[in-house]
């Protein structure tokens, strides 16, 4: 009866070790099962930065591409600016030439 007991002992000891080391590889998997979900938040979030950083270097080269027309507009306007002034002082300069053959013509 004694070696029953002792048995049953046994038994009933490496039930509960195997429960604890049960319960240690279920804590184990849970925490690769989260480590997973983490890892796959990051990769979800990395690609949605990475459409970004797609959407955000096509406006980029579109900004280029404006901000190029845009300095060429403005060499444009100083030319026909440069090209106003010169006409408008060869005008004045034959104004006062034809004001000064008309006084002297008097």
């Amino acid at each position: 009866m004694v070696l029953f007991a002792a048995a049953f002992l046994l038994l009933l000891l490496s039930y509960f070790m195997q429960q604890r080391n049960s319960a240690e590889v279920i804590s184990g998997l849970r925490e690769s099962v989260s480590t997973l979900q983490s890892v796959e938040a990051l990769q979800q979030e990395n690609t949605a930065l990475e459409q970004e950083l797609k959407e955000l270097e096509k406006e980029l080269q579109q900004v280029k591409e404006e901000n190029e027309a845009l300095k060429q507009q403005l060499e444009d306007a100083k030319s026909a600016a440069a090209f106003c002034a010169c006409c408008w002082r060869a005008l004045a300069g034959r104004a006062r030439t034809e004001a000064y053959w008309l006084s002297s013509a008097m």
